[in-house]
């Protein structure tokens, strides 16, 4: 693109369009995207557990600790055992679980209504013109839109449903019985739980993202050939209240 052509196309810009509620309501449906996909994918916590060796009148008290964190694949979640003998064979003691397909899938919704979202305002700002010339734009962006309104559902409806796995499978109970059954001569206790309130905004935020997109289809509407009723000469044609 030569300095005309770019001349061109700032000449046209219309930063206006963020005052209007489509554009102001793509940059809310933006921000709401990040902070879906952020809380999610950037989950940890530590499970930090307490084992007794059994035995003697001065037992010896070890700590260790599972990372939980995202994609929530608790088979990676794992400890060292045994740990009070030093001279036996070393093995992992993991979590149980899963709960990442789910994860996975609200991320990808995430990520890609942030990067539809930056591709959206981009056309707005600079190719509104064209937006208004070619009935297939605005068209495309209320499917488009439309689309994400069904991902949101279905990505944050299982998502949240998984949460509550992941609350299980981490709980104090659930962890004191896999090290005791992976280290059959200690006791355990947990002396610090897993910490949810990352995971529960996410989920909180993937519902507003379904609010906010659903709420938007109208003012997308407006701006189709289906609302106005133009016609293939492009024209407008006026709407009759």
């Amino acid at each position: 693109m030569d300095a005309a052509a770019v001349a061109r196309v700032l000449s046209t810009t219309n930063y206006g369009i963020f005052k209007e509620p489509r554009g102001f309501i793509k940059a809310i449906e933006w921000v709401l995207a990040i902070f879906a996909f952020a809380c999610c994918s950037g989950y940890s916590s530590d499970i930090i557990v307490q084992v007794t060796c059994r035995g003697g009148d001065n037992p010896i008290y070890e700590k260790a600790t599972f990372t939980v964190e995202y994609p929530f694949d608790f088979s990676d979640s794992c400890i060292t055992s045994p740990l009070c003998n030093a001279t036996e064979t070393k093995y992992s003691t993991c979590l149980v679980g899963e709960a990442g397909s789910s994860a996975i899938f609200f991320v990808f919704v995430g990520v890609m209504a942030f990067l539809y979202c930056i591709a959206a305002a981009v056309c707005y700002v600079f190719f509104e013109r064209k937006m208004k010339e070619n009935d297939i734009i605005p068209l495309a962006d209320f499917v488009i839109s439309a689309v994400f309104c069904i991902l949101w559902l279905s990505g944050s409806a299982a998502w949240a449903s998984d949460i509550t796995d992941v609350k299980y499978w981490t709980s104090n109970s659930q962890v004191i019985d896999v090290v005791n059954a992976g280290m059959w001569t200690l006791d355990c206790n947990v002396i610090s739980s897993a910490v949810y309130g990352s995971v529960n905004v996410s989920a909180i935020f993937g519902f507003l993202n379904l609010f906010v997109w659903c709420g938007n289809m109208w003012f997308l509407y407006k701006e189709t050939s289906w609302f106005q009723g133009k016609g293939n000469n492009g024209e407008y044609e006026p709407v009759v209240d």
